[in-house]
């Protein structure tokens, strides 16, 4: 279909529709003026979502036959709803992250999800065979699932997270601290036991740690973790904001960020994590979790590089921070020249454009 008009439709039943991978996705096709973008995107909760992304997508399918189809993360629940109601077009199917890896390999739900992850691993694998092209997020993802669930490597293109780029205007706020921010679901791959642990070494400093996020089991975790290590001065946890207020206050007030991952565990090993190119994308000083993919991340150049899982690491690095803070904007800026070279909006397009064969 090269040099030639296509219509594109994305499709989404998420309980979050504007997650930013969504986000990303959808501001690189429009980006791409070779298509018309439809989207079929959820708009009710709950199990209502499904019902509606559906009615949406037949109205399309019926109006305007669009020539690909992008199932996006995560579809798994609705993909062979979507595989019918598109038969004889191409299916393209985001495959963030993949969740029997997650049940067995990170634990994400204990031994009962081990049990549950090895049932989940054949549907999962029938899934991405069924897909006519597939989408993750780093090469090494990429490597992981053409090995697990035996798929052919031309079937599967590595596509960045991406984030939102708008650099917000701030009004500097007086701090008598210096402030590291992290946000996020507090997944095992995320490794709070980690972050809290080190804050707990860095409690005679005047470093003051904010966390945002976290729900159900993995927030309970936290509080546990939280009260182990006796952090109740140096650490304050807000339990949600939307994502323009993270944008345009906490990110932009919080000196240093904690991009991570720094959980140890083999999805962990694999992920350039959603926060760190968000961080990055704002030009701020990060700190991130070594994986074995060529990212260009260069330890204090364009972020503060750890190994994973090493609470010690992670505490020199926030030291190094707090002395050397003269040198973060730097950094900074480093970091956001790396992730408009590798990560950014404009490269997803061009991954895409790959994948549709649009050059």
């Amino acid at each position: 279909m090269s040099n030639s008009h296509l219509k594109l439709c994305y499709v989404l039943a998420y309980r979050q529709p504007t997650y930013i991978r969504t986000v990303s996705l959808l501001k690189a096709l429009q980006q791409i003026q070779e298509i018309t973008l439809f989207t079929a995107i959820n708009r009710k909760t709950g199990i209502l979502r499904y019902i509606d992304t559906i009615w949406q997508l037949i109205q399309i399918r019926w109006k305007h036959n669009p020539d690909y189809y992008i199932l996006g993360f995560r579809g798994h629940e609705i993909f062979w709803f979507i595989k019918l109601i598109t038969v004889g077009k191409p299916l393209i199917f985001d495959s963030l992250l993949s969740p029997s890896a997650a049940l067995i390999g990170d634990k994400k739900q204990g031994n009962l999800g081990v049990f549950l992850g090895k049932i989940l691993f054949y549907f999962e694998k029938s899934i991405l065979h069924h897909a006519n092209y597939i989408l993750t997020d780093t090469q090494l993802h990429v490597d992981f699932l053409c090995k697990q669930f035996c798929l052919p490597p031309n079937k599967v293109f590595a596509i960045p997270v991406g984030a939102d780029e708008t650099l917000p205007s701030i009004s500097p706020i007086q701090k008598t601290h210096f402030e590291v921010l992290f946000y996020g679901s507090f997944l095992p791959l995320h490794g709070m036991s980690i972050m809290l642990e080190a804050a707990s070494h860095l409690k005679d400093k005047p470093i003051h740690f904010v966390f945002i996020g976290g729900n159900g089991k993995n927030l309970k975790e936290f509080k546990k973790l939280q009260e182990k290590f006796s952090l109740y001065h140096n650490i304050s946890h807000i339990e949600w904001v939307d994502f323009s207020t993270l944008i345009h206050k906490y990110i932009p007030n919080a000196d240093l960020g904690l991009g991570g991952a720094f959980g140890n565990t083999p999805q962990a090993q694999r992920v350039i994590t959603g926060k760190t190119s968000q961080f990055l994308a704002l030009g701020k000083p990060t700190i991130v979790g070594k994986i074995k993919e060529n990212i260009d991340f260069i330890d204090k150049k364009n972020c503060l590089l750890v190994e994973q899982g090493d609470v010690f690491a992670l505490v020199t690095a926030i030291e190094w921070a707090y002395q050397h803070q003269v040198e973060l904007p730097a950094i900074g800026q480093a970091g956001l020249q790396l992730y408009q070279k590798q990560l950014s909006i404009k490269q997803i397009s061009q991954v895409l454009k790959k994948v549709l064969k649009l050059c």
